[in-house]
């Protein structure tokens, strides 16, 4: 693969890739480096990848498994020092009508699993089988964990709007 193909065909993702990186990792700078690491990886398999039937996928992929490697890592390093969370805390006073912020904040806080499926289904748009074959699971799991992460937000904004009727 010669790098106008590359380009065409792997660079061309960088973006999406570093909307699921910010996703999954929920930190810019590890996103980045985790996009970056993947675009270096491919480009060492650049020669493989011709073989590959969906290049997308296959991409795609490589990004999610560096992103849960980075996740584990992350815990073993807390665990180790005693360390509690590096997690982006969320303040509760976001101004009234910002909801894409909360919902944002709602699915950051969703099981790496149900974060990834929301992400490629309700904001990338990919259908089920698309998700299915990038995750590798069935695509009962997908739908089943597709509608369990948007029930939990659903649930989250309620609750959230319950208590500030309660202030009022």
């Amino acid at each position: 693969m010669e790098a106008a193909q590359f380009k065409a065909e792997v660079f061309c993702w960088k973006d999406l890739l570093y909307r699921l990186a910010l996703r999954l990792l929920n930190n810019t700078s590890e996103a980045e480096d985790a996009v970056q690491h993947t675009m270096m990886n491919m480009w060492q398999k650049k020669d493989e990848l011709n073989k590959i039937e969906n290049v997308k996928s296959f991409v795609i992929t490589a990004l999610k498994n560096d992103c849960l490697n980075r996740l584990k890592k992350e815990k073993t390093i807390e665990r180790h020092h005693g360390q509690f969370g590096k997690m982006q805390s969320f303040s509760l006073e976001v101004p009234n009508g910002n909801m894409l912020a909360i919902i944002k904040n709602e699915i950051n806080k969703l099981p790496e699993k149900q974060r990834l499926i929301i992400q490629l289904c309700d904001v990338e748009g990919y259908d089920t089988k698309e998700i299915a074959g990038i995750m590798d699971i069935d695509e009962g799991a997908v739908r089943t964990n597709l509608s369990r992460a948007r029930q939990k937000v659903k649930m989250q904004i309620i609750k959230l709007r319950e208590y500030e009727e309660r202030k009022l």
